[in-house]
C-alpha cells in the first residue's frame, strides 16, 4: 500500500512537470521593437491619425470637426449642395466674388459631424454646432500633427501579456489606426511591422525601420507646414504676374468658344487687345468695342475677369470671370466651372 502511494504522487510530480515544459512564453519585444498605450510612440501616432477637419473651415469655422459629407448650405442666397471637398472652393468663389458685402453661410440641418477623434454625433441647430466650435483650440494650434502621414496598409502585432494572446491586424486608414491605439489594453504590446514609408507634406517618402526612427521623424515634422487651421480662406494666392505680362505682349484672336455648342465662328475677324492699364479693346472691321480685364489668384485658383459695357453684343458671352486652365507663349485656355456646361474659350497670339 505504500508503494502505491509514492507511485501515485511521482505520477502528479511528473505530469505537473510535463505540463509546465509545454507552455510557451512569449517574450516582450524591446523598447524599439513594441510599445504600449502609454508610450510616447503611442501618443504621436494618435497625434498623426487625428482626423483634420480644417478643410471645411469656410463652413463650420472650427478645424477640430468636419461635416460628413453631402451636405447643403446656402451662401449669400446660392444652395450649393457639397459632395467632396472641391466644392469646398466652389463655396469659396461666391464667398470671394464681392469685397464689399456681407456673406452668410447657412447650413442645412441635421448634419452629422466628425470630432478629430473619428467619433460623430449628430448636430440639429446652428447653437448646436457653434458650442461644438467653441471648443476648438482657437487659431488651430491643437494637437493633431498635419505635415506627415502613414502610408497604407500597414502590419501590428498584439502581444496580451497576461494570457499570452498573440494576433496580426492589418491597417487601413487614419481611422482604424487611431481607434485601434485609442482602445488598446493598457497591458497589451504593440509591434509595428517595419519598414513603414511616412508621407511628407510635400508629398515625398521617408522609410523608417524602428520606432526610434518613426519617433523621431515625427518630432521633427511637426509644424514643418501651413496646417491651414486658421480662418484666412484667402492665403492660397496665386501669383499673376506672368498672365498678365503674356496679355499684354500682343494682339489676340479667339480660335476656339464652346457653350453647349461650337461657337467659334461668331468671334471671327475680331481682335482683342489687353492693355497694361487693365483696359481691354475689341475691334472688328471698323467697330470697336470698349471692356476690361482684371486677373487674380487669391481664390487659389488663376482666374481671368473680363467685362464689355455692352451686354447685348456677341461680347456679352465673354463677360464672365473665367478660370485659367492653360496657357503659353501662344495661347490661353480658359473654361467657367460655375456653368454646368463648362464653356470654354481659347484665345490665339497674333
Amino acid at each position: 500500500m505504500k508503494k502505491i502511494f509514492i507511485h501515485i504522487i511521482l505520477l502528479f510530480t511528473a505530469t505537473l512537470y510535463s505540463c509546465q515544459e509545454e507552455t510557451v512564453d512569449i517574450q516582450n519585444p524591446s523598447d524599439d521593437e513594441a510599445f504600449t498605450s502609454k508610450s510616447e510612440i503611442a501618443n504621436q501616432i494618435k497625434r498623426v491619425t487625428y482626423k483634420d477637419g480644417s478643410d471645411d473651415n469656410i463652413i463650420t469655422g472650427g478645424s477640430c470637426i468636419s461635416l460628413e459629407l453631402p451636405v447643403t448650405v446656402i451662401v449669400n442666397g446660392n444652395e450649393i449642395i457639397v459632395n467632396s471637398e472641391d466644392d469646398y472652393e466652389v463655396v469659396e468663389k461666391i464667398i470671394d466674388r464681392y469685397d464689399d458685402d456681407d456673406d452668410e453661410i447657412n447650413i442645412v440641418f441635421p448634419v452629422t459631424v466628425i470630432l478629430s477623434d473619428h467619433s460623430e454625433i449628430i448636430i440639429n441647430d446652428e447653437e448646436a454646432l457653434e458650442d461644438l466650435v467653441d471648443e476648438c483650440i482657437e487659431e488651430g494650434f491643437d494637437d493633431d500633427i498635419e505635415c506627415i502621414d502613414f502610408e497604407y496598409p500597414l502590419e501590428v502585432t498584439i502581444y496580451a501579456t497576461q494570457n499570452q494572446f498573440l494576433e496580426n491586424i492589418t491597417i487601413d486608414t487614419d481611422k482604424n489606426f487611431h481607434l485601434f491605439i485609442d482602445n488598446l489594453e493598457d497591458d497589451y504590446f504593440v509591434s509595428l511591422a517595419f519598414p513603414l514609408t511616412m508621407i511628407l507634406s510635400d508629398g515625398s517618402t521617408v522609410e523608417v525601420n524602428n520606432n526610434i526612427e518613426l519617433e523621431e521623424l515625427i518630432d521633427d515634422s511637426e509644424d514643418t507646414c501651413d496646417e491651414d487651421d486658421d480662418m484666412n480662406f484667402n492665403d492660397d494666392y496665386v501669383d499673376t504676374e506672368e498672365i498678365d505680362s503674356l496679355l499684354i505682349s500682343g494682339q489676340w484672336e479667339i480660335t476656339y468658344f464652346f457653350d453647349e455648342n461650337d461657337q467659334t465662328e461668331l468671334f471671327n475677324n475680331w481682335i482683342f487687345n489687353f492693355g497694361n492699364d487693365e483696359l481691354l479693346i475689341a475691334t472688328k472691321d471698323a467697330d470697336s468695342m470698349i471692356g476690361s480685364w482684371e486677373s487674380y489668384g487669391d481664390t487659389g485658383t488663376l482666374e481671368l475677369d473680363i467685362e464689355f459695357e455692352d451686354e447685348e453684343g456677341i461680347l456679352n458671352l465673354l463677360i464672365e470671370e473665367w478660370e485659367v486652365v492653360e496657357y503659353s507663349d501662344v495661347n490661353i485656355e480658359l473654361e467657367n466651372h460655375d456653368d454646368e456646361n463648362i464653356p470654354t474659350v481659347i484665345f490665339e497670339k497674333l
